[in-house]
């Protein structure tokens, strides 16, 4: 399965943490993938970005890329649904698209 990695670190994190928490995010998806012999085929990060904030550049990418015609991607695969959202109203309808 070709998969999109997603990663997020809040508004509340220090800035010399970031980088770090975004690495650990995307270390262990990519282990469970291999692990799994799923491809890799896109990384989306974003520093200092807010589940609610709808308007995170790289959530808008990847949700932009997802429906792509040439379809890069199968699945989008996160370490937590708190990585896309904090309200469940919003992550039970994304999930159901």
């Amino acid at each position: 399965m070709k998969i999109a990695i997603y990663a997020r670190v809040g508004a509340g994190v220090p800035q010399k943490d970031e980088e770090n928490l975004l690495d650990i995010q995307t270390n262990q998806i990519t282990d469970w993938a291999k692990s799994l012999g799923h491809i890799i085929v896109g990384q989306y990060r974003d520093k200092k970005a807010s589940a609610n904030d709808m308007r995170r550049p790289e959530f808008v990418r990847i949700n932009h890329d997802a429906l792509l015609s040439s379809h890069p991607f199968d699945t989008i695969v996160v370490t937590s649904f708190s990585r896309l959202y904090r309200d469940e109203i919003r992550l039970a309808k994304y999930k159901k698209n």
